[in-house]
């Protein structure tokens, strides 16, 4: 068995245009060895389905059901809102009778109707001035668990020489549902342990303390929420090195879903496309003169979250103009505003785990225009001189069937260990596939056949094996006419390639 070095191969790659590996192919020894034989080494249909499996390890090229082949990039962002409503951190209530009203008014125009709290705990430091033990219980109906209201009990020491005892403690609430619709309402009872005669204490205090929630209601008036800012990668197109490219159909789509009990609308502080060719370009659409109001749950659908869509589209916005630019990279950054409207008949609500989740997708159908759009890329590589040391002269036939509806150029560079150019594969410059032949609705319709041959002498070949360090792919794509008509590529598009080798030694 003999092999073939990785300079032949290379040959095969560029034809592909798609990438040059060292690998090496298999080939038979003739039966009977002379100094000049050929020797076939590829004759094969290549699918474009076969580039998606090998090259695509992200998924992102997929294809629609008529074989449509589309760039699909996807983004998400999960954020959970820290939001300050102005509740106090602890809420002091003084007692000055057995049946006590007190009024809780909320900060500015906001209002708290109910909350379940959580963490909190509910503190006492009450005095007994009586020589004698006091039973006391008090009573709070706002506060309650399971349809109970809260209520503890105490024995007050005596007082000693003269001097009030005073009992103090901290009762936890969590889970405990606190009803702030109209006015407090505290009882307390305090009678002689000994004979059950009623007395009357002096003023006294309980505090709410550490006061958080899980859930609360009411009228939280204006808020700004600040989304993180997040950014959406383009991969593939950042090999562009020069060429024009328009998009002629790619989509840009943000899903906002969330269960923030709150009418927000949405404002983008930066919302850009960074380009290759035309720098930073902002995104256009009509609902950034205002803001976008997202669907939110109301008060009966607590924790069910709610979808809103954000569609640009080449009738709506400039995203033809901002992806025909060579995207890099898209920066969002975000801001909400709740209650824009003031309307304080409303009721918002929110709960500890509520959450806004972005998903971000860019389609970009590769149905295109396209006029010198380059391609490079470089990567190492060193000969297996042992294979052609007594080789004369190389010369290859490429046939290449094109059934891509594209005009596909192609160039391979020689590069020194400096990654200098010291020779090329086509003394001409870049061969030039012509494109298949249009059906109306742009998809290819049939092949056409291109044949290349290319010689190497013997000081060609010694100066290759010896002095290459580096492989350089230039690749040219234009839509057919030079770019005037735009064309799409499909899974079904294919390539033939029949590849052979006259070795003369």
């Amino acid at each position: 068995m003999r092999k073939l070095s990785p300079k032949s191969t290379a040959l095969i790659a560029l034809a592909l245009a798609i990438s040059l590996t060292a690998c090496e192919f298999d080939i038979k020894k003739p039966d009977s060895w002379s100094p000049t034989f050929g020797i076939p080494l590829i004759n094969t249909t290549f699918g474009i389905d076969a580039l998606i499996e090998q090259l695509d390890e992200d998924n992102l090229l997929q294809s629609e059901a008529n074989g449509q082949l589309l760039l699909v990039y996807r983004d998400s962002l999960s954020w959970q809102p820290e939001v300050d409503l102005g509740l106090p951190d602890s809420l002091l209530l003084p007692i000055t009778e057995k049946d006590q009203t007190l009024v809780y008014q909320a900060p500015g125009d906001k209002r708290f109707d109910r909350l379940t709290l959580a963490g909190s705990a509910l503190g006492y430091s009450i005095s007994n001035p009586f020589p004698e033990a006091i039973d006391f219980s008090l009573v709070f109906e706002n506060l309650s668990l399971d349809s109970q209201p809260f209520a503890f009990d105490l024995v007050l020491p005596a007082a000693q020489g003269g001097v009030p005892s005073t009992t103090m403690g901290e009762l936890p609430l969590n889970a405990y549902q606190l009803d702030l619709t109209g006015d407090l309402r505290i009882q307390y009872t305090a009678v002689r342990s000994s004979d059950g005669t009623t007395v009357d204490l002096p003023p006294f205090a309980i505090a709410l303390r550490a006061i958080d929630f899980s859930y609360i209601e009411g009228y939280f008036g204006g808020l700004l929420l600040d989304i993180p800012l997040d950014t959406l990668p383009f991969e593939y197109l950042d090999s562009w090195d020069s060429g024009q490219i328009e998009f002629v159909e790619p989509e840009l789509t943000f899903t906002f879903t969330h269960d923030i009990g709150l009418p927000l609308e949405l404002f983008t502080n930066t919302l850009d496309v960074k380009t290759f060719q035309r720098g930073i370009v902002p995104l256009s659409h009509p609902v950034l003169n205002g803001g976008l109001l997202l669907s939110y749950p109301d008060t009966d659908e607590v924790g069910e979250p709610k979808t809103t869509l954000w569609r640009f589209h080449r009738g709506n916005s400039n995203i033809t103009e901002a992806v025909s630019g060579i995207p890099d990279e898209l920066y969002y950054d975000l801001s909400l505003l709740a209650n824009l409207a003031g309307n304080d008949n409303i009721s918002n609500h929110l709960t500890d785990s509520a959450r806004l989740h972005i998903g971000l997708e860019a389609e970009i159908p590769l149905y295109a225009s396209a006029s010198d759009f380059e391609l490079v890329d470089t990567f190492a590589l060193s000969f297996n001189t042992e294979e052609f040391d007594d080789a004369r002269q190389l010369d290859f036939k490429l046939v290449v069937g094109n059934g891509f509806p594209v005009e596909v150029g192609m160039q391979l560079y020689f590069l020194d260990e400096d990654k200098m150019v010291f020779d090329s594969l086509f003394d001409n410059g870049a061969t030039m596939l012509e494109a298949a032949e249009l059906a109306p609705d742009g998809f290819a319709a049939s092949k056409i056949e291109r044949i290349e041959e290319v010689r190497f002498d013997d000081t060609r070949v010694n100066t290759l094996l010896q002095q290459t360090a580096y492989l350089r792919v230039q690749s040219l794509v234009e839509s057919p006419q030079q770019g005037a008509t735009a064309a799409r590529l499909s899974e079904n598009d294919e390539i033939e390639i029949r590849l052979g080798v006259l070795a003369t030694f």
